[in-house]
């Protein structure tokens, strides 16, 4: 299905003739929110081994959507099945936002500036997308603007800021560290940002905007002068040669790793970067480093692959020693960037809610078996406290290193 944003009626019509002139195309695309993957495939999601889905996620997900665990699996593989079409279709020039849908079952809207290139509209026979044509900006030229805008307020002496990008509705999301009465500052006229695309909100003081977790501990990441706790561990990663554990950037470079028996041993810094690509570090130990981690207080799951491209309405759940346990919510926006300390960290994936605590910086979110992404802290953004984590998927820009799945 293709849907317009700007000449509606004129662009479904159009829309309309090119389903019936490509008429064996007309039940893959035209009606692709309809088109079951794992139907058309033969697979039957109720029949899938059960112990492939005896993981507390699901039942957060379906517990969450009121629906049955059988309709949570049958979420999952779909989702699944998805990814690669999502890690492709985002490298388009053109691409604009991803989102899921439930209200109608399972479905996924895809953003485009001008109409839907054929290639795309090709590569998503038989899998339940629907496209949105004419979006008002891509996603480059989003961050484009984000960029232009972040200089300006730097230069305008903002000290802390968050900024987010909608490409669904063409915004920027905007969060500053004082109420500048709702206004932006004359450097920002002086640039190529459009001001009109920008969605302007406040906090009331700094440690609202950007704050990160490292009070104390996680599974457990100990400053090494003092024992004290510190930071969450996060997954395993590899260089290649070497294997390591992967936190926050913005933990200590000196941390000691505590296991859950209490036996306490060092670590060594290996890499940090804070920026552009998130907020990671990494250190090598002396112990043999598996690619389990942990999602409770107690309990380990295989690593079996990295996370690619998240879409808006993904659900992700998280783990860190010091609020505990496991917790989970839906992604509230895929790209944002936080300035504070004189740092811009951007690529960070924003959440609904805020559900951690000091000490869980550098700990894992996950979805079952695979590695979405460590904990960066909250940040304020549409007014609410919302949990940002740096994605997996950009550690080897990052630091040279890949996250461990065998």
């Amino acid at each position: 299905m293709v849907q317009s944003n700007r000449n509606a009626k004129k662009r479904f019509r159009t829309v309309s003739i090119l389903s019936i002139a490509f008429c064996s195309l007309s039940l893959s695309v035209t009606s692709s929110a309809s088109a079951d993957p794992l139907l058309s495939s033969g697979s039957n999601p109720d029949s899938t081994d059960a112990e492939e889905f005896n993981y507390t996620d699901l039942n957060f997900y379906a517990e969450s959507q009121g629906i049955s665990l059988a309709e949570a699996q049958r979420h999952h593989l779909i989702r699944e099945s998805l990814q690669p079409f999502l890690d492709s279709v985002e490298q388009h020039p053109r691409f604009a936002a991803a989102w899921i849908d439930r209200e109608s079952g399972y479905s996924l809207y895809v953003y485009f500036v001008g109409q839907v290139p054929e290639e795309i509209l090709k590569s998503a026979v038989n899998k339940p997308v629907i496209f949105v044509e004419d979006a008002a900006l891509s996603q480059s030229d989003l961050v484009t603007q984000a960029s232009e805008l972040r200089s300006a307020l730097r230069a305008a002496g903002y000290q802390q800021f968050v900024t987010g990008l909608n490409g669904r509705s063409g915004t920027l999301e905007v969060t500053l560290s004082h109420n500048p009465g709702l206004q932006l500052p004359l450097e920002a006229k002086a640039t190529n940002v459009d001001l009109s695309i920008l969605n302007v909100s406040a906090g009331n003081s700094l440690p609202q905007i950007s704050q990160e977790e490292h009070t104390y501990g996680g599974d457990e990441l100990l400053r090494s002068s003092n024992q004290a706790l510190l930071c969450t561990s996060g997954f395993v990663v590899t260089n290649g040669s070497a294997h390591g554990v992967l936190t926050a950037g913005h933990c200590s470079n000196s941390l000691s790793y505590r296991q859950n028996n209490g036996l306490i041993y060092s670590t060594t810094y290996q890499g940090q970067h804070k920026g552009i690509w998130g907020d990671f570090q990494w250190h090598t130990t002396e112990h043999t480093e598996f690619d389990d981690y942990y999602y409770t207080d107690s309990s380990r799951r295989d690593v079996s692959a990295a996370g690619g491209v998240s879409a808006v309405g993904d659900y992700r759940c998280f783990h860190g020693e010091s609020s505990g346990g496991q917790s989970c919510d839906h992604v509230y926006n895929t790209w944002v960037t936080s300035y504070s300390g004189g740092i811009e960290y951007d690529r960070l994936v924003a959440m609904e809610e805020d559900n951690t605590i000091g000490g869980d910086s550098g700990g894992p979110w996950f979805w079952i078996n695979t590695a979405w992404g460590v904990h960066k802290g909250d940040v304020l953004m549409s007014g609410s406290s919302r949990n940002v984590w740096s994605q997996g998927r950009w550690v080897n820009n990052a630091l040279g290193v890949s996250i461990r799945t065998s």
